[in-house]
């Protein structure tokens, strides 16, 4: 049971650091293996583990959970678990991810979820933690046009990340708070983000975010 709960942890964290960096398909199956391994250990750690990678990665994945169980309800049971215990970076990852992605179809669960990450990644003191929930925090804010709390919230988590020497994450955001600017009509402002970003894209050969970044500044130059 042991060995059983250790991997399960393992797969667990590797699923969620994969899933955030876009390698979602992999991560979702490496979550499956990871909640039947905690399930067979009984060990409550493992499966909280297990459960915020499965959450994870079903959202970088695009598709439903397991057996017909909902996004909504793998992150319900995920931060039950993390706050029973006390692990409060865990809760924070949690309640962000299921935060910003409750809020395209439930604004108001999603914000009291994220409000739940902002205090869960303040009380763990990980800069990383407080960086992530703030950039959940920030993209609902964008997309309704809070332009000016959307723009706080990533001021935070560009400082967060830039400090720990994140470069893709702090690109992530940069890119983000172009996308609220541009969302809230400050066009100039967001182009020079744009003009900023791409060239990070580029320098990382991330493809996809190239392709996003030349869309927005074409959107911008109509």
């Amino acid at each position: 049971h042991a060995e059983q709960a250790i991997t399960a942890l393992l797969l667990g964290d590797a699923a969620r650091i994969w899933g955030m960096s876009g390698r979602g398909i992999q991560a979702f199956g490496w979550a499956e293996d990871a909640v039947a391994l905690a399930d067979a250990s009984g060990d409550p750690g493992a499966r909280r583990a297990a459960l915020v990678g499965l959450a994870v990665a079903t959202v970088f994945a695009g598709r439903a959970g397991p057996g017909g169980v909902t996004v909504r309800q793998i992150f319900d049971e995920a931060i039950e678990l993390t706050e029973q215990r006390g692990e409060w970076w865990a809760m924070a990852m949690a309640a962000g991810f299921a935060g910003t992605s409750l809020t395209t179809f439930d604004p108001d669960a999603g914000e009291v979820l994220l409000q739940r990450g902002v205090v869960a990644a303040r009380r763990s003191g990980s800069p990383y933690a407080i960086g992530v929930v703030a950039m959940a925090a920030g993209r609902p804010l964008g997309r309704t046009g809070r332009t000016d709390d959307a723009v706080a919230a990533f001021g935070v988590s560009i400082r967060s990340f830039t400090e720990l020497g994140d470069t893709r994450f702090a690109l992530a955001s940069r890119s983000d708070l172009a996308h609220a600017l541009r969302r809230g009509g400050r066009l100039d402002e967001a182009m020079a983000m744009y003009r900023e970003t791409i060239g990070g894209w580029i320098h990382l050969g991330q493809k996809g975010a190239i392709a996003n970044q030349l869309e927005n500044i074409a959107y911008v130059e109509v």
